[in-house]
């Protein structure tokens, strides 16, 4: 048997999209040795294409997350634009039974703005995350993404001396020393071709390959273990969690309400108006996070009765009213049966793929069912508007959007997580996760922005640990 070849570097990254890419943004200065592996090529191909097909079941379906989980340079980031916004307070502290998250607002507040130009957006737009929790509807607009991020151009990391960079390089599983304290070794594939590499004990591996592949390399067998190595806690692949995004109806709305905020004093570039309702309110009704966008309403003809409640209400409030269409993205609530799952079957790149099931709970749907009516008084009852309720697209037409989470939640107690509050996987002192798979909650905004911000958090952290190595 040939001597076993070890992986030289001072950090493994794992992944190329905006989950490695913030990691190594914090690191690339350093004197640390980076080896970044990715699975894809530079340019999109129907190999890298084929190893995210998934045996999808319930709410998404037909390569719904498979079809959002790009293998190539730069991963989903390089060509997602879209809405994102920061979590708040709520979504962090476990209200009404959810996980706690293992970090305060204050600290993630913190790397918000730290990792806020990488939004390509001003720091201050941070302050999202912090509001009058005892009104009823407050705004909370949506910073839009366009252009896309693009991490398409592989020479931002190769140009630092210390990065090298391998494309094509499929990570499978990982092994560890007989005592189960780190990993010593990665089974990868290059074009196909099975090899391994070892990894040495002080070596970090920083694994960021998307909300599903994160734990499809977790879950894959290791033919001398019961449990898959990274596994141990029994807990990666439980708890999957999108957001259900849906139309919740149309309304005559007062222009006004959709101008900027007049909070809002920062640099946006785009932005699309949104509310949510308080966290006191919340918190009293049993309410899920939702967030309702307004929207001007394609153009169609209106109906003689439409025209009559717009002719009604503008008389009646002497205010011209436009027609929006209002559009509801909201969390959905952590179940340990909505999950993934690893089949027998292999991928081209020799990982098992994956089976997944995700359907949306009656609390999924009545809470952005709740909201929206609320929100239809709220306006309604401040004269600023009045609208409808589309029952079928709320409770029939619910679907979602891949922004898979929960797979690999932190937290503080090992019974109940994965990994640590830096994404260090518990029973191992030297692989750290990054990315989506470790909210314990989703909120109801994209959950990229927030990723930046854990992925720059993470990287501080390393600096930190890698000094005490020496």
């Amino acid at each position: 048997m040939d001597p076993i070849k070890y992986f030289d570097a001072d950090v493994i990254v794992i992944g190329t999209s905006i989950a490695s890419q913030t990691v190594i943004q914090q690191l690339k200065n350093s004197n640390l040795r980076i080896l970044v592996l990715e699975g894809g090529d530079y340019e999109l191909t129907k190999f890298g294409d084929s190893l995210t097909f998934s045996d999808e079941r319930g709410h998404y379906i037909n390569h719904h997350w498979g079809g959002h989980w790009s293998r190539v340079y730069g991963g989903a980031s390089r060509i997602w634009n879209g809405f994102s916004a920061p979590l708040e307070k709520w979504d962090l502290v476990g209200i009404d039974g959810r996980p706690k998250w293992p970090i305060s607002i204050d600290e993630i507040e913190k790397y918000y703005r730290i990792s806020a130009p990488t939004m390509g957006e001003d720091p201050s737009v941070a302050n999202l995350v912090k509001y009058d929790t005892a009104k009823m509807f407050v705004d909370r607009p949506y910073i839009i993404m366009d252009p896309p991020l693009s991490y398409s151009d592989p020479k931002l990391l190769t140009k630092n001396k210390n990065i090298e960079l391998r494309v094509k390089h499929n990570v499978i599983r990982f092994t560890a020393d007989d005592a189960s304290t780190h990993i010593n070794g990665i089974w990868y594939s290059v074009d196909g071709d099975v090899r391994f590499a070892g990894v040495k004990k002080n070596t970090r591996i920083v694994l960021g390959t998307g909300g599903l592949g994160n734990a499809q390399i977790l879950l894959q067998p290791d033919p001398k273990r019961q449990v898959p190595v990274g596994n141990e806690s029994g807990l990666v692949g439980k708890t999957l969690m999108g957001h259900p995004h849906v139309p919740t109806g149309e309304g005559f709305i007062d222009p006004s309400v959709v101008k900027k905020p007049t909070w809002a004093q920062v640099k946006y570039k785009k932005w699309l108006p949104a509310y949510i309702i308080g966290a006191d309110y919340k918190t009293k009704l049993n309410l899920l996070n939702a967030s309702i966008s307004f929207t001007p309403a394609a153009v169609r003809e209106i109906s003689p009765n439409e025209q009559a409640v717009q002719e009604f209400y503008e008389k009646k409030w002497g205010k011209r009213l436009a027609l929006f269409t209002l559009y509801g993205r909201t969390e959905q609530l952590p179940n340990p049966d909505n999950r993934i799952e690893i089949v027998s079957e292999k991928n081209a790149a020799g990982l098992h793929r994956l089976k997944t099931y995700c359907v949306f709970s009656a609390k999924d749907t009545m809470s952005i069912d709740t909201t929206a009516r609320l929100l239809g008084e709220h306006l309604l009852r401040n004269k600023l508007g009045v609208t409808t309720i589309d029952n079928d697209s709320i409770f029939l037409k619910t679907w979602g959007w891949a922004h898979p989470s929960g797979v690999t939640r932190f937290g503080t107690d090992p019974k109940e997580s994965v990994c640590d509050s830096y994404g260090r996987v518990w029973s191992y002192q030297n692989l750290y996760i990054n990315g989506s798979s470790l909210f314990p909650t989703v909120g109801y905004a994209n959950p990229t922005w927030t990723i930046a911000a854990l992925g720059m958090r993470l990287g501080d952290h390393l600096l930190k640990e890698m000094k005490k190595v020496g």
